[in-house]
């Protein structure tokens, strides 16, 4: 007697984010930083792995993209692929170019207090 054998290829589901990173203001070409992501990678077999995990180990899988290079609001978007399925999850951020502003007020508050 043969019995039917029905094999199921593995693949991401779904990217399950609990909490967003505690940053959500950068400056212009600074690194982000994902202190406080909280959330799992979910796989059709129930398997379940922690997002900030594979981000920290450099999971090759798993991918964080984001464009710091211009002032506004822009997204940072992290994504997972596994078994030809990829999933994302994307979030906002600010980006300001207040370095500039910061600098030149440090250069009117030198200049003013005649240290210039």
């Amino acid at each position: 007697m043969e019995i039917p054998v029905k094999v199921i290829k593995e693949v991401v589901t779904d990217i399950k984010v609990d909490y967003n990173p505690i940053k959500t203001d950068y400056l212009l070409d600074e690194s982000i930083d994902l202190t406080g992501l909280e959330g799992n990678v979910v796989y059709n077999s129930g398997v379940t792995k922690k997002l900030q995990d594979l981000i920290a180990a450099g999971d090759a899988d798993t991918t964080v993209s984001y464009d710091f290079s211009k002032a506004g609001k822009t997204q940072v978007t992290i994504a997972h692929t596994h078994g030809d399925v990829t999933k994302e999850y994307k979030f906002d951020v600010n980006v300001s170019d207040a370095k500039v502003i910061k600098m030149l007020f440090m250069m009117l508050m030198l200049t003013e207090t005649g240290f210039w």
